[in-house]
């Protein structure tokens, strides 16, 4: 019964949204068509929310947020290196990129791909760095050489 109140709450998260959806495919005769039905939505809709069950935590974090929209979080998500997905939703949550931009970027990634550093590299670059040393200043106009 808790799942059938939920299809018609209004405020639902969009990774609640695809919970829903994806319990209610896993009970054998539910299918895009009956659910796109049940929820008053479209089977694109439908077929959307049922690919987000991969997504990370993070992208999803950023969705239900509202910081990123769910087509610039699809497009990402074809891009095969989760650095460069996380990099590049932040970066979209950062400066409000539209699906263009987000298209732009797999584009871009999928012509030339590009490395990242992990976490762990960053981090350890962090630990490693020293600053250059500063130089003695010579004194420029007395005699004290």
């Amino acid at each position: 019964m808790q799942l059938h109140e939920n299809i018609h709450r209004e405020n639902l998260r969009p990774s609640e949204e695809s919970k829903v959806v994806i319990e209610l495919a896993s009970e054998g005769d539910w299918t895009i068509t009956r659910i796109a039905t049940a929820m008053g939505k479209s089977a694109a809709w439908v077929q959307e929310r049922i690919e987000m069950d991969g997504w990370p935590d993070g992208l999803l974090d950023l969705v239900d947020a509202k910081r990123i929209p769910i087509g610039v979080a699809r497009i990402l998500m074809r891009i095969p290196d989760d650095n460069a997905v996380q990099y590049l939703a932040n970066q979209a949550a950062h400066s409000g990129a539209t699906i263009a931009q987000a298209q732009a970027w797999y584009q871009s990634y999928m012509t030339k791909p590009w490395q990242l550093p992990t976490p762990e590299e960053i981090q350890a670059a962090k630990d490693s760095y020293e600053p250059p040393p500063v130089p003695k200043a010579t004194c420029q106009g007395c005699l004290c050489g």
